[in-house]
């Protein structure tokens, strides 16, 4: 069954090959460059839930919500995650992908079930379709 799915990432160098993968798995993707589109994304969907964001953890600001959420820090991808695990129901699934390993073990502590971290430091970036598969797949 398809799956509405966020991929943001102020990169397109990293959200277009992604999206695509996805997409060719029969999934809807909503591409977003920055926190600010991720919640026009939610507040657009006319009532349709997205099943998983895909980011990384150093997503684009735009907007003062996440200067405040991170206490200045810049893993607003991070804030977002917090942030939509605490307004959103049904609350949607996370895949990060990261390459600092201090944010590895951070987001790992959390044992949350509907969290999934990539290490890009030693998994190509095409993984992350296929964690995601198997991600969506599992609930």
């Amino acid at each position: 069954m398809p799956k509405r799915i966020i991929v943001a990432n102020d990169q397109p160098a990293f959200a277009r090959p992604i999206a695509e993968g996805l997409r060719k798995l029969g999934h809807e993707v909503v591409v977003c460059r920055n926190v600010t589109e991720v919640f026009e994304a939610f507040a657009t969907a006319n009532g349709k839930k997205f099943d998983l964001i895909i980011t990384d953890s150093r997503l684009a600001h735009g907007d003062e919500f996440t200067v405040q959420e991170t206490n200045g820090y810049q893993e607003t991808g991070i804030a977002l995650y917090r942030h939509m695990r605490k307004s959103q129901s049904p609350r949607p699934l996370f895949l990060f992908y990261i390459s600092e390993g201090h944010l590895m073990k951070e987001l790992e502590a959390l044992r949350d079930p509907c969290l999934r971290v990539i290490d890009i430091r030693t998994d190509p970036m095409w993984k992350v379709v296929d964690a995601a598969a198997e991600f969506l797949n599992r609930q």
